[in-house]
């Protein structure tokens, strides 16, 4: 019984992998149907077609086109805001992520370090911190600001702080 249980358990979660990877296809040809039928006057539904697309990208590994829609956003919301701007600095969030994926890390810790010197807002910040902390040899500083950051969930404070304590686990 035992065998025949554990067989139909790997049948079962063999069949959901198959439909979530269908679910996935679907989902992202019909975000590509959707972004062509869209007027490329739209900037702000394209960019949100193509946010959510390069999102459904990156958790599918498809990481090169991921990365190209997040330049493509990032290029876009440059044209309409023209400067720093809470939508620019998420999409730049993304893209180092992304990067740290696709194993760049030099170009994600570039990136981190200029978004950081530019400034970054409160929302945003921990997110950042994170980003380099998972970059640098000496994540500890980054880790203990995001501690000191007001009004962060408690989630945050304790990947922080579990992160400190791997760090002070090493010999």
């Amino acid at each position: 019984d035992f065998c025949l249980s554990r067989g139909l358990g790997d049948v079962y979660k063999r069949q959901t992998l198959e439909i979530m990877a269908k679910n996935f296809e679907d989902a992202e040809t019909a975000l590509e149907r959707a972004l062509a039928l869209t007027p490329e006057g739209d900037v702000m539904q394209r960019a949100a077609m193509k946010g959510n697309l390069a999102i459904l990208l990156k958790r599918t590994g498809k990481l090169e086109r991921s990365l190209s829609l997040f330049e493509e956003i990032l290029r876009d919301f440059e044209v309409v805001y023209g400067g720093q701007h809470e939508s620019i600095i998420r999409t730049e969030l993304a893209l180092i992520e992304v990067l740290t994926l696709m194993e760049r890390s030099d170009e994600a810790l570039r990136r981190t370090e200029r978004l950081l010197k530019n400034g970054v807002p409160d929302r945003s910040l921990s997110r950042a911190l994170f980003a380099r902390a998972s970059l640098v040899d000496d994540p500890r500083p980054d880790l203990e600001r995001i501690l000191t950051l007001p009004g962060e969930p408690e989630s945050t404070y304790r990947a922080a702080r579990e992160g400190l304590a791997s760090l002070d686990s090493v010999p």
